[in-house]
């Protein structure tokens, strides 16, 4: 009997062990996950440097809490953590992007700083629980990478949200952090309160007991700074260096070379891509975390050949692209995972069972320092500027440039080249962004002028100017396949404009309004321009992603105009304004003069909208419920396409169309974003609109033709249950629109009886 109740007991005891540094585990790695990705630092700063701002405090914590975490009680630790997420969360959820990025920097430091805080921690907690809180705390680590993994893509694309919306988790997970800590796990003498003192890792491991002794005082006895030297010292060559190496093939297989590797024909982004990559990885370190010590390995030379060989096959094949399979790269990342969670689980548990003249002292410091290792390795990775990956490519574009562009050598056909462009727009390409006459005169000098001074709107007119050579014809520089040398040429310069660009977001001011404002409209030229152009048609996405990239670049450019309307209608500007504002008083006592055709489909299109908003009245403005918002948001959206058509058609000034995401507001972006029919069967009135404008203007060029053609494509059969898509307008409104831009109508094959 008392064999059986001690027996069961000892399975108790493992269970809570496990179960409590899983849950740890699993903390340590979400929270500064959930803080690092709400910061949303990649906006100011290339990805090298949000790299480094994430982990050096981690290494600097790593290297320097142990030599001061042996005076600090065990349950105080915990406890001061848990205020600091808290913390942490909510001065995070009070900073959204615009706010400066100092402030947001100090949230991830601090953030580092705790997860490494609490990764020593919990380590050196190893002393007493032993394998099996290892075993938990890899279990955990391994289960929150693979959830990190998937995150984003199921926060954006499936819920159709951003990742700032989860960070009132941040408060459950410490809740479930100290639940774990102070229920969970068994007793062991971590000083929280005497009463606890019962287990130790031999209680847990073999049953047996413990002296009772306060571990505090019991490290600050023995740990000395001689001793913590050596210690450290010892550390370094047989544990600290196989991490070291672990990690950074780790992190060059993921996410270093990741996005170097070619493609999959059957990924539909990269986005989706990149998931289904880090999934790969993530399930492999999981795996390998969870079951090996159950095979008690003594050495890493088995572990180190796996990572060895998958990092290196994934390497070449990012510089000789070979293949692009996506089962086979899938199995290259699990393998890499499977390799370096096995090393780094290994390592630890050779190092838990080190027999030392102070095992349990020893042990507790060597665990907490030794973590430094795996730092380290991540951070070699980042080798900033230009990257390993762009290297290996031979892309001139690299996204990990240093600013400005200047410091880069400057050869003669580069010289020449940006003095093509610029002639070319001073000549040329201002013309088709001029809505009226007096527009030109601001374009062609005043744009040139601002340029000078502000380097990301410089590149832009580059981009926006190589993008016209290249569709337009009459390249001087570069002759031989001048369309795909100039497209090149034009995501270069926009890359670097655009990165110039986001820092600058950070502070819009009276001041710059002007030259933020164009070049936020540039961005939009520039990706519809893209779009035409069939040397690149890879490259693009499908025509809903691309319309929803380009929704977003026009709702920011009229963030900026509605914030900063009245620095943006004086100075250079004020002669177009003062002009506009005539000609839209004339537009006033000018009469409307649709087709009879135009007018027939938007009164259909105005009852489709009232079918599907369930009255012909409008909503109430006071209903905030998802449905509200969506019937608030077709009407509106109708509104603006209806407006578009009557002022386009008094051809009092050019390109009304743009407008119409402003008129139709982010709520219509949000249904738009999640494939309402209603809201894409607007687009299609829009790709009219469009399509009229892109034959006077070439950056818009059959952007609107290919708009109607994809989204007819999609809208011609209903879906089963759509009373809308049954209406006998519906069908009509998509022929109208094929015709509209000169495609021809479908026409539906009846079965032979």
């Amino acid at each position: 009997m008392d064999a059986s109740k001690k027996s069961g007991g000892h399975l108790s005891v493992t269970m809570l062990t496990y179960l409590g540094f899983a849950v740890l585990g699993l903390v340590n790695v979400i929270e500064p996950f959930i803080v690092h990705s709400a910061n949303y630092l990649i906006i100011p700063y290339p990805r090298w440097i949000v790299i480094l701002i994430e982990t050096i405090p981690a290494l600097v914590a790593k290297l320097v809490i142990p030599h001061v975490l042996h005076r600090i009680p065990y349950w105080m630790r915990l406890l001061t953590l848990g205020a600091g997420w808290i913390i942490v969360a909510l001065i995070t959820k009070a900073t959204p992007p615009n706010i400066a990025p100092p402030v947001r920097i100090l949230t991830s430091a601090l953030t580092s700083i705790s997860a490494a805080a609490m990764e020593v921690s919990f380590l050196g907690m190893m002393r007493y629980y032993g394998r099996v809180g290892l075993a938990g705390w890899g279990a955990g680590v391994g289960a929150g990478a693979v959830f990190c993994a998937v995150l984003p893509f199921i926060l954006t694309v499936w819920l159709e949200s951003f990742l700032r919306d989860f960070i009132d988790c941040i408060y459950a997970l410490t809740g479930a952090m100290l639940v774990a800590f102070f229920v969970i796990l068994p007793g062991a003498p971590v000083n929280y309160p005497d009463a606890r003192h019962e287990l130790s890792k031999v209680d847990v491991e073999d049953g047996s007991s413990l002296l009772l002794q306060d571990p505090v005082q019991q490290l600050s006895r023995m740990l000395s700074t001689r001793n913590r030297i050596h210690l450290t010292k010892a550390m370094v060559q047989p544990f600290m260096l196989p991490l070291f190496a672990a990690f950074a093939a780790q992190a060059l297989a993921y996410p270093g070379i990741s996005r170097a590797l070619p493609l999959p024909a059957s990924s539909a982004s990269f986005f989706s891509y990149f998931t289904t990559y880090g999934l790969a990885f993530q399930l492999g370190n999981f795996i390998s975390r969870t079951h090996t010590l159950l095979f008690r390995p003594t050495n890493t030379k088995v572990a180190f050949a796996i990572l060895g060989s998958t990092t290196l096959i994934l390497l070449t094949n990012a510089v000789f692209l070979v293949f692009s399979t996506q089962v086979l790269v899938g199995l290259l990342a699990f393998g890499t995972g499977l390799g370096g969670g096995a090393v780094h689980m290994t390592i630890l548990d050779r190092l838990l069972e080190e027999k030392s003249s102070e095992p349990g002292i020893n042990q507790e410091f060597s665990l907490q320092v030794v973590g430094a290792g795996e730092t380290v390795g991540v951070v070699c990775d980042e080798q900033g500027p230009p990257c390993a990956n762009c290297s290996a490519r031979n892309l001139e574009g690299c996204s990990y440039l240093p600013d400005p562009p200047s410091q880069m050598p400057a050869t003669e056909t580069r010289r020449r080249l940006e003095l093509e462009l610029m002639h070319r727009w001073s000549i040329s390409t201002y013309k088709s962004l001029a809505s009226i006459p007096e527009d030109e005169q601001w374009l062609q000098d005043d744009m040139a002028r601002w340029a000078l001074k502000h380097e990301y709107l410089l590149n832009g007119m580059f981009a926006f100017s190589a993008l016209e050579v290249a569709l337009c014809g009459g390249a001087v520089v570069i002759e031989d396949d001048p369309e795909t040398y100039y497209v090149k040429l034009a995501l270069e310069y926009y890359d670097k404009a655009s990165r110039s660009f986001r820092a600058q977001l950070e502070n819009v001011t009276a001041e710059n309004a002007q030259e933020m404002f164009m070049f936020s409209f540039l961005a939009v030229g520039v990706n519809m321009a893209l779009g035409q152009c069939s040397a690149f048609e890879e490259l693009q996405g499908g025509v809903l992603e691309r319309m929803v990239t380009l929704w977003e670049l026009l709702m920011g450019n009229a963030s900026i105009a509605d914030q900063h309307f009245e620095a943006l209608i004086a100075g250079a500007l004020s002669r177009s304004t003062e002009a506009l504002m005539l000609r839209t008083q004339l537009q006033t006592e000018t009469p409307t003069s649709l087709s009879k055709e135009t007018e027939t489909a938007l009164e259909s299109l105005s009852t489709i909208v009232n079918k599907a908003s369930g009255a012909p009245s409008s909503s109430d403005p006071d209903d905030q419920t998802e449905t509200g918002i969506r019937i608030r948001s077709y009407r509106t959206g109708v509104t603006a396409i209806q407006t578009c058509f009557e002022q386009d058609a008094k051809d009092v000034f050019k390109g009304i169309a743009i407008g119409f995401p402003a008129m139709a507001g982010r709520d219509f972006g949000l249904a738009l974003k999640s494939s309402d029919p209603v809201a894409l069967l607007l687009m299609m009135y829009w790709g009219v609109q469009l399509n009229a404008l892109g034959k006077i203007a070439w950056w818009i060029g059959t952007f609107g033709q290919k708009m109607v053609d994809e989204i007819s494509e999609m809208l011609w059969q209903p879906k089963p249950g759509s009373d809308v898509m049954m209406m006998p307008e519906w069908r009509d409104c998509i022929t109208w629109a094929k015709m509209e831009v000169e495609l021809a109508p479908v026409v539906e094959v009846m079965p032979e009886e």
